[in-house]
């Protein structure tokens, strides 16, 4: 018999999927929530790496006043400091309350698929959930072999369309989640 987690939550315990839609809004919520210190630390990196209006930049082997030779590093960095801000915000919400600030606005949690042992999961779950959705969609990036990491993050994404019977995402595949209604 396989496992579905609702074995813990009682005789006559009734769990509903969280519907398709609801967890896009929540991933919109989230992506917004995310993308305010994203992009603040953007313009502070960009600032850094490519120099400010001056032309004056504090980092050696960038010549001062040459915006363009900065501009790779400084994309890099971005990239590296957006999934850092994803992943941890992520990990943080899932660990410590089974959902991001999205999903408690829609009403939805993630559970393990072990059944529901507390009001959040377990860090090293909720990291490999959080890398799994993250880390393919800033790989997309890379050139010649980025759209491979690009279609997973699509597949990632309409695959609880088509998941039958827990609607799970691939990320929740590999996590060994679900999300439910709250």
């Amino acid at each position: 018999m396989t496992r579905t987690g609702d074995e813990r939550l009682g005789a006559g315990a009734q769990v509903r999927h969280a519907g398709w839609w609801r967890r896009v809004l929540a991933r919109i919520i989230d992506g917004v929530i995310v993308f305010i210190p994203t992009a603040l630390l953007s313009l502070v990196i960009a600032a850094v790496v490519m120099g400010t209006a001056t032309g004056a930049t504090p980092l050696p082997g960038v010549r001062s006043g040459n915006v363009e030779e900065g501009r790779p590093l400084a994309q890099f960095l971005i990239t590296i400091a957006g999934l850092v801000i994803s992943v941890a915000y992520e990990t943080y919400f899932l660990h410590r309350r089974g959902a991001t600030l999205g999903k408690m606005a829609v009403k939805v949690r993630v559970v393990p698929l072990d059944g529901i042992q507390g009001p959040g999961l377990r860090t090293d779950t909720a990291l490999v959930r959080a890398l799994t959705w993250y880390l393919p969609g800033n790989l997309s990036n890379l050139a010649f072999i980025g759209w491979i990491f690009g279609l997973f993050s699509l597949l990632n994404a309409l695959f609880p369309l088509w998941d039958r019977p827990l609607h799970q995402s691939l990320n929740d595949k590999v996590a060994r989640t679900r999300v439910i209604e709250a």
